[in-house]
């Protein structure tokens, strides 16, 4: 499923000072939301909920290996990047602003087995390929996908397409 859509959606720019970068997120986020964290050893996939990250395992979020960082939910995004030693950010809200056209697309992540770890799941392959994502109930799926006869599991994003020029 790749689908062209038309939504309102408005930005707005920040400078993060060091330091500042947990209680800028939680002045702008209120919603419960999603946290996908590039750190400069690893990928953090988790929730942010109540002004705190909540990843698998304990894991934490450390200000000085954060390379870049998505937290978001179904109506607003906010992106952080490093920008030399600082941060910088953009606040996407939808549903206000202006009308802007988006690629609503199936993302395919490989899996053969699932493993529910407490409000995670685990998905993996033999081979040792695996990501843990803050969902539960998960189940691989075996479906036809662009020459695919594996087992997959399928999110659904949004791409907005000035982003992609």
């Amino acid at each position: 499923m790749n689908n062209l859509i038309t939504l309102k959606s408005e930005t707005e720019t920040f400078d993060i000072p060091s330091g500042k970068l947990e209680q800028i997120i939680s002045d702008k986020i209120k919603a419960i939301s999603l946290a996908v964290a590039y750190m400069d050893h690893t990928v953090l996939i988790g929730k942010y909920e109540n002004s705190k990250f909540l990843f698998y395992d304990g894991q934490k979020l450390e200000e000085k290996y954060l390379q870049k960082l998505r937290v978001f939910n179904d109506k607003e995004e906010f992106l952080i990047y490093r920008s030399s030693e600082a941060f910088k950010g953009r606040l996407r809200k939808d549903g206000i602003g202006n009308d802007i056209e988006a690629m609503e697309a199936c993302q395919v992540l490989f899996g053969t087995d699932v493993k529910p770890l407490g409000t995670f799941s685990k998905i993996f392959e033999e081979r040792g390929t695996e990501v843990i994502l803050p969902f539960t109930g998960l189940t691989v799926i075996t479906k036809k996908v662009e020459s695919l006869s594996k087992p997959v599991i399928i999110l659904v994003t949004i791409k907005f397409i000035r982003q992609l020029i």
